[in-house]
Formats: structure tokens, sequence, C-alpha cells
């Protein structure tokens, strides 16, 4: 039998924290015999005390591991909004209020600031978005810079690898940012195979779960990831979403979970052309320069851009630290100004104890609050612990959908005027802990296309009927509750 490697456990005990009581019952370190009754530990005297049990050193690791987000948190909304947060009148106009609360928020904590003159374009679909994004660095003449949480080396992994490596043939800068959490099941190889041919590539907090300066160090502690998915070519056109480079994100892709054979993921991505894209190549340089990335010419990175449209485009990252998490607070001021419509799309809603009350209390006071989400998860604790909050929005009056593959886009409309569009998952590790990016666009035009786009996918959707989730089966309400205990690691 093969050995069963630390780094390996460890990593999936992070991800899939479901799977706790399975590893650490399976956890010996090497494959040994079993020993009868009366045999002698190996190396020890026949009768001497037993020894620590592998089970417990690997119990001892999920300890450390669940203390990490010990000292992470959300800034309390008081500290950010005034009044409690709301800027609700049921007399002014929905689209003035959103935008002043918006703009209240993201003046003061955040360091990127709207945008005008963009052309945006909605995608939906990962054969769509895929064939938009490898056409796009296919023109390139100048550079290519992608940030992905997963870099896989499958189809999709080699379609990119491919691209880049012709790319770079012709003399075209490209420079990558990945994940080592998230793609930590990629071959080195791939990675090196890119690097022999002159691309540079930069792994994002490196996994070493045993160094105790990053397991209590806030930048660097295990459990941040960049979880952004950004593409930006020449300067001039860009590309975020909900979209890794990996073929689980087709539809025609097979038995990537075993659990959603013959079902499909869906994300939405938006494309950018025009002078916005600067700002989502300072969250680029910014990751790398920080992660010590090779020293880069920053002046070819910055071209003059014409103004290519009418949109006004906001490009908002979140990282390390309590007043960092401007998306938090973003969504959280948007809900609690709402005063007709919260239409949300989310694979992973779990949401924070504030987020959940003003979705409630929307709902509560006559706010149309629509909410879709997946019915299959490839994280059981996720669905499970989403599930547990169901009851409570149901009975607000929320609608809840729940989509027939697995949901993966993240975007949001609020009265039909401030919309989102980006990489935030509605649940703690997006909120408290990773590196996102989100595009927050004002006006009722973009509403409008995103609408649709959402609408499309609620139409596919099964409405869930309170009558019946609240007669559910015990066993189900009992695994929802267990599972809220852990939400964290959901």
């Amino acid at each position: 039998m093969e050995m069963i490697h630390i780094h390996d456990l460890i990593s999936e005990i992070l991800h899939y924290p479901a799977n706790i009581v399975k590893f650490v019952h399976s956890f010996p370190i090497a494959a040994q015999p079993p020993r009868q009754p009366g045999d002698a530990v190996p190396g020890c005297p026949a009768k001497s005390p037993p020894i620590a049990s592998s089970s417990t050193l690997a119990l001892l690791v999920v300890l450390l591991v669940l203390l990490l987000p010990g000292c992470v948190s959300l800034p309390p909304k008081g500290e950010f909004l005034p009044n409690g947060g709301s800027f609700w009148n049921p007399g002014a106009n929905p689209q003035s209020v959103l935008a002043r609360s918006h703009l209240s928020i993201t003046r003061r904590f955040s360091h990127s600031p709207p945008v005008p003159g963009n052309r945006v374009s909605l995608l939906a679909g990962g054969e769509n978005i895929y064939a938009e994004i490898f056409e796009a660095i296919s023109k390139a003449s100048s550079y290519i810079h992608i940030e992905s949480f997963l870099v896989s080396d499958d189809k999709i992994g080699a379609q990119l690898s491919d691209i880049l490596l012709r790319k770079r043939a012709e003399g075209v800068e490209v420079n990558l940012i990945y994940d080592s959490f998230g793609s930590r099941k990629t071959s080195p190889e791939f990675f090196r195979r890119l690097e022999r041919a002159g691309i540079e590539t930069l792994e994002f907090n490196p996994i070493n779960y045993f160094n105790p300066v990053k397991v209590f160090s806030v930048n660097r502690k295990p459990t941040r990831r960049d979880h952004r998915k950004i593409v930006v070519v020449d300067g001039v056109t860009g590309f975020l979403g909900s979209v890794n480079f990996g073929y689980i994100h087709t539809k025609a892709r097979k038995n990537a979970y075993r659990r959603l054979t013959r079902k499909y993921w869906q994300d939405f991505q938006l494309r950018i052309d025009g002078p916005a894209v600067a700002e989502l190549e300072k969250l680029y340089l910014r990751t790398w320069e920080k992660w010590k990335g090779p020293k880069q010419a920053k002046a070819k990175y910055y071209p003059p851009v014409s103004d290519g449209g009418d949109q006004t485009v906001q490009l908002i990252g979140t990282e390390a630290g309590r007043m960092n998490r401007v998306n938090y607070m973003a969504y959280l001021t948007a809900f609690a100004n709402a005063q007709r419509s919260i239409h949300v799309v989310n694979p992973y809603l779990v949401p924070q104890k504030d987020l959940l009350e003003e979705l409630i209390r929307a709902s509560s006071r006559g706010v149309d609050v629509r909410i879709v989400v997946p019915r299959f998860s490839d994280s059981p604790l996720a669905s499970h612990a989403s599930r547990y909050h169901y009851r409570r929005l149901l009975q607000s009056g929320a609608t809840i959908y729940l989509h027939p593959g697995m949901i993966h886009a993240k975007a949001a409309i609020v009265d039909g005027s401030w919309s989102v569009i980006g990489t935030t998952n509605l649940d703690n590790w997006s909120l408290m802990g990773n590196d996102e990016v989100d595009a927050f666009v004002m006006g009722q035009d973009f509403a409008g296309q995103l609408e649709t786009l959402l609408q499309k996918e609620l139409s596919k959707s099964h409405r869930l009927k309170p009558s019946n989730w609240f007669g559910r089966p015990f066993g189900e309400r009992l695994k929802d509750w267990i599972a809220h205990i852990f939400q964290f690691w959901a």
C-alpha cells in the first residue's frame, strides 16, 4: 500500500471538512500489517505503555487547522455603515439610494474608483467563456496576464498551455499566477513546461502547514487563498468571473465528481474592453509584487485606452485584513437599502450573520428576494450548511430556487440598478479570508442584461415550496444542523 502524505491529508481536510472522520481513521502514515492481540509494538518492549495512536496525531492536526480562523473576522456593520447602514426611504428613488450608499462605502475603503467608458459583455457557460478567452489571448500582441485559483492539467489546461506557449514563442510576454491549494492536484511538470519556454509563473501562498509563522500570520496563513479569476490581454481587454481553467466547467466533462455525473456546471463571466481594465491590471500586479514575482516593466501594462462603450465599472478586490473586505460591505449595504428586489445566484450560500439578517429584513418588508442555488454541489458540507438557513429565509417570504446542475456563477442584482458579478461566494471562505475580485456596475441597462441571464437559469430551476421544505425528514434536518456548526469550512 502507498504511504499517505500528511500534506495531502491536511489539504483535503481544509477543503473537504466532511471527510475529517474518514481521514482520521485512515491516517496511518505508512501502511503496516494488522497487529494481533498481545503483539508488541514494533521497536518497544512488549509490556511498554501504548504509544499515542496515529489517529490521535491526526486529530491534533485537525484541531490545529480548525483553530486557524480564530483571528479572522469581518468588521461589524456599525463600523462602516451609519445608523445601522440604512439609507432606505420608501419614497426615495431606488437607483439614487443604492448609488449613494454604495459610493459611501467604496470611497472610504477602496482605492478602485468607478471608471466610465467601457464596453462590457456577459458570457455564460464554460464552452462559450473559454472560446472567448482563448480567442482574446490568441490575438495578444504585447502581454498576457492570468490569475486563477485553479489551473488544471486536463483538456482545458492543455488548450490554455498550448496557446500560451505559442504566444510566448511569438515574443508575447506571458505571466501566470495560480493558487497553491486550488491547483494542488496539477502536476508540477505542467508549470515547469511553461517556465522552460520563458513564461513566468507565481505560486500564491505555497502550502506549508507546519510553518508556525504562516499559521498565525494574517497575510500568509494557510486558509488565505487566491480565489480570483483574472485575464488581462494587452491592457485593453479583461475577463473576470466564476470560471477557473479546468474541464469541470464544461458541460461535456465526464466523472469530474462522481456525484455530479451527467450534471453540469454553469458559470458567468464578464468581458471588459476599455479603461477599467487598468484597475484589473492593478489588482493583478499588486498580487504579483506582494508574493515576490519577478520585477516587471510596468509602463507597458497601462497603454492609452480610448473609451469603448458607455458602461461605468468599479472593480474591487479584497485581500487579507479586517477592513479590506469591501465586497462584503458592498453586498451588505445594497441588501440593507433594497426597496424593490434582491435577486442572487451563488453556489455556496452560507452567509455571515449580518448578511443573512439583511436578506431576511428585506424580504420581511416586502422586497422581492429570489435566490438561485445548486441542487447538486461539489461540497456536501456547504450544501447542508446552506440548507440550514432556508427555513428562516422561506419564513420571511424569500423565494429559493434549486438549479438542476452545479450553478457556479456569483452575481446579484438589487432594485434593477445595482449589479455585481465576480468571484465572491456568499460564504465565510470568500467573505473573510480569500483574495477575491468583483465588478460592480450601477445602472439599469447592465442590470437588465444580467437579469435576463439570471432569469434564464431561474426558469430551469425548481422553486422550493415552504410546506414541503418544513416537512423534510428529521435525518435531513439533523445533517443541516450539524453542517452549520462547521459552516466556516463550508
